[in-house]
């Protein structure tokens, strides 16, 4: 945890050490959310009052993901890395940047030195060049229903390296939360927020042609098959001819249904050889990837100011209990997750998005601090 390493590097004395864990992890100030809304180009710090400092000293807050406050009616924050503090503060005899103000991991710097600040972050590796990150909010759910719905969607708190059972102010930030929002959903306002939601919890967005491939081979094997006989010759020709009837029922496009079997027996063989399936097993839907989505659309209207924390604990559970109907395990759901990945992104080439998918399965369902490991799927 970025906090207790903090707290460990105060304790010892180690300002340098404790400055470079800052300048690799994204940090997160206080912005004022009107002038913020009214002027989005510009940074509208907010400072806070001290105390004993004395007249026009001014001290800014800075904070990690751990000990962020909770939402406040006016303000918002903002993320921010080391580097970019030096450039705005250092040598600054008017502003004091206290971290973690109140956490044992706090420390204050009356005076920031622009030319270590930069060194130090210069040096560091910055946030967005480090990859996934798997991050816990001591604070946040850790059992129960909310917990559980929140691991559902922690392949994307992996990549966007934020607790995956955040319940606070901001999923990234917020600039960065209403941009993720109206870029990759088209949603601009709470009404669009809740369609949505509602879009991904019916599962509207999985591709329609796989699903019928998929549950097309699901009543195959629902019928009486052995594990490992779906995928014998016959199997696979029966597997076409139910496909295309299930696809003309659905009113899928038939053609685009039985070509989507070819790339889900290509993907699913390399998954049993690379340990995401094993070795006889399939993918029956990819509704993973609606819930997993809607789970993080919900997390980020929270920080778009789209709905508050209260929606948030009512309404994932709803997408959690759907993802144990669907999935007998964490590892099931994970197999859902990444063939929808990679179907959607990855173009057959067992490029970039299958080897960043893979290493996403394996960190959750192997790594001892994973929620997979810790929570109960069923």
């Amino acid at each position: 945890m970025i906090e207790r390493q903090l707290y460990e590097a105060k304790e010892r004395g180690d300002t340098q050490g404790y400055l470079r864990i800052l300048a690799e992890n994204e940090l997160l100030l206080d912005m004022d959310q009107e002038l913020t809304d009214e002027d989005p180009d510009t940074v509208h710090h907010v400072y806070a009052e001290r105390p004993g400092d004395p007249p026009g000293i001014r001290t800014l807050e800075v904070r990690t993901r751990g000990d962020m406050v909770p939402r406040r009616s006016d303000v918002v924050v903002d993320r921010v890395v080391l580097k970019t503090l030096a450039e705005w503060f250092g040598d600054s005899e008017k502003v004091v940047i206290e971290v973690n103000p109140g956490s044992p991991s706090g420390m204050r710097f009356p005076h920031p030195d622009r030319v270590a600040w930069a060194r130090i972050g210069k040096e560091a590796v910055p946030p967005p060049e480090r990859g996934e990150l798997l991050l816990t909010d001591a604070a946040g759910p850790l059992d129960g229903p909310v917990a559980h719905a929140l691991a559902c969607s922690a392949p994307l708190a992996l990549r966007n390296r934020t607790p995956w059972n955040g319940v606070r102010d901001a999923y990234t930030d917020y600039l960065g939360d209403l941009n993720i929002l109206r870029r990759d959903w088209g949603v601009t306002s709470p009404a669009e927020a809740d369609e949505a939601i509602e879009s991904l919890y019916r599962t509207r967005y999985v591709p329609h042609e796989v699903e019928a491939a998929l549950l097309a081979r699901k009543a195959i094997v629902d019928f009486g098959l052995e594990p490992g006989e779906a995928f014998e010759p016959g199997h696979i020709y029966q597997w076409y001819q139910a496909t295309a009837k299930l696809a003309q029922d659905a009113g899928v496009d038939v053609r685009q249904a039985q070509e989507a079997i070819a790339r889900i027996r290509r993907y699913e063989e390399r998954f049993r050889a690379d340990g995401v399936l094993p070795p006889d097993g399939m993918v029956h839907t990819l509704a993973a990837w609606d819930f997993c989505r809607g789970i993080t659309v919900i997390r980020v209207c929270v920080g778009a100011r789209f709905c508050d924390t209260d929606f948030l604990t009512e309404t994932v559970p709803e997408f959690g209990a759907l993802c144990r109907e669907a999935y007998g395990s964490w590892e099931d759901y994970s197999a859902a997750y990444s063939l929808a990945r990679v179907l959607w992104g990855d173009d057959d080439e067992f490029g970039e998005v299958y080897r960043t998918t893979v290493r996403w399965h394996q960190l959750l369902t192997l790594d001892p601090d994973s929620p997979w490991r810790n929570i109960p799927f069923g």
